[in-house]
């Protein structure tokens, strides 16, 4: 029991670890952009305050997956479960996150050989959240 509990132990360090790089980065570029645009040195475009949103939403995707983490560590995460069909929901998230594949070069695609509707009793919105993490990464 010991030896698992330093195990636990180890894996929070290390994860407290990646999530500290995670956050870090989006808020090094943040800070290094608004001082070019405080200096001049950037002009204020509309692509620059794109970036700069692209970026705020990556510190909010982070900070809410970390939110999520800690509410499945304390058992408080809530599910809505209803009968839903899982394939349909991962193509709407492939459809989604087409143009992130597209911009970096990537082909993906859904070779769907069910028979017809696929329903379970889930909650689409964490099955979402699971398909996009896989489809990401």
């Amino acid at each position: 029991m010991a030896a698992a509990l330093e195990q636990s132990e180890q894996a929070r360090r290390r994860w407290i670890a990646d999530i500290s790089h995670e956050l870090r980065t989006p808020l090094a570029v943040l800070r290094s952009e608004l001082e070019a645009l405080q200096d001049g040195t950037r002009p204020l475009t509309r692509e620059a305050v794109d970036s700069l949103f692209g970026n705020v939403m990556r510190l909010n995707r982070l900070t809410e997956d970390l939110y999520q983490l800690v509410l499945s560590d304390q058992g408080a995460l809530t599910y809505r479960k209803t009968l839903t069909d899982p394939v349909a929901t991962l193509k709407e998230d492939l459809a989604a996150l087409m143009p992130i594949f597209n911009s970096k070069q990537l082909s993906v695609r859904l070779i769907d050989n069910t028979p017809g509707p696929v329903n379970l009793y889930a909650d689409t919105d964490r099955l979402s959240q699971l398909f996009r993490n896989l489809l990401k990464n």
